[in-house]
């Protein structure tokens, strides 16, 4: 199997990955959300993403035999390790038991349409959060790498803001322990100070 360097990855790839594993993860038992950039591309958004994340209701332990059989299903993806890959391209699973996921999934979760397949993608509000707890992480880095990823996040919350209300964002708040929830509002403020939209959701 020959390994492709993200940089390198179709997006529409990316796209195909996606529904295909909307298709074989329900059939496995597995509750799934599109992450990250590719969410957004899903949703609309027109900007290039290289990699695929996809939030799993699962504990951790668990994920290296969901992928397996994935594999088991599908002769386009091979799981290699801990590792999982479609066509060549690296194929991330988080669990839902760590970072800022909505638990349970569906709570911060959304349907798109790609083929007449349904396509589980994290909703603006969930996506807004994960963004904001990174960029936070991550504002004042002279880090080369942590620079582009943070052009990449605002990027993708100046798409997502305005689609979030303010009653959508604090229903999600509302499902995270009340010292997380603290946490995740000052991560939205300091967002707030770089990305026009966010603060008139606080």
């Amino acid at each position: 199997m020959d390994i492709q360097d993200p940089q390198e990855s179709d997006p529409l790839q990316l796209v195909e990955a996606a529904a295909a594993l909307a298709t074989i993860l329900p059939s496995i038992g597995v509750d799934y959300a599109v992450a990250g950039g590719m969410a957004c591309v899903l949703m609309g958004s027109e900007r290039l993403t290289h990699d695929l994340d996809l939030v799993v209701d699962m504990d951790g332990s668990d994920i290296v035999k969901a992928k397996q059989q994935v594999a088991a299903v599908d002769s386009r993806f091979t799981s290699t390790g801990n590792s999982l890959y479609f066509c060549g391209l690296p194929i991330e699973f988080l669990t839902t038991r760590s970072f800022v996921w909505p638990i349970p999934l569906k709570s911060g979760s959304r349907i798109v349409q790609h083929d007449n397949i349904e396509i589980n993608v994290l909703s603006p509000a969930a996506l807004l959060l994960t963004k904001c707890t990174r960029m936070a992480s991550s504002v004042g880095s002279t880090r080369p790498k942590t620079l582009s990823k943070l052009r990449s996040d605002t990027e993708d919350v100046t798409f997502i803001v305005p689609q979030v209300t303010r009653k959508e964002l604090d229903f999600l708040l509302s499902q995270h322990p009340p010292d997380k929830q603290v946490r995740l509002r000052s991560n939205l403020a300091k967002v707030a100070e770089e990305v026009v939209g966010v603060r008139q959701l606080l």
